[in-house]
């Protein structure tokens, strides 16, 4: 989703912009985007981790 949702931002600036920063604002979006979805996973990760510690599946 995050791809789409990125692919759709990064091709609508590039139609309305006439100065070409939409390619900073693409790569910020990007890594903003691969950051949150690294951050979530970790996050489930933890939490998985932590409730089988716990021993609830």
């Amino acid at each position: 989703m995050g791809f789409g949702f990125w692919l759709t931002w990064t091709v609508q600036a590039a139609i309305s912009s006439d100065d070409g920063l939409f390619v900073i604002g693409a790569a910020l979006l990007g890594f903003g985007l691969c950051f949150g979805t690294v951050v979530s996973a970790g996050a489930g990760a933890g939490m998985k981790t932590f409730a089988t510690s716990r021993g609830r599946n």
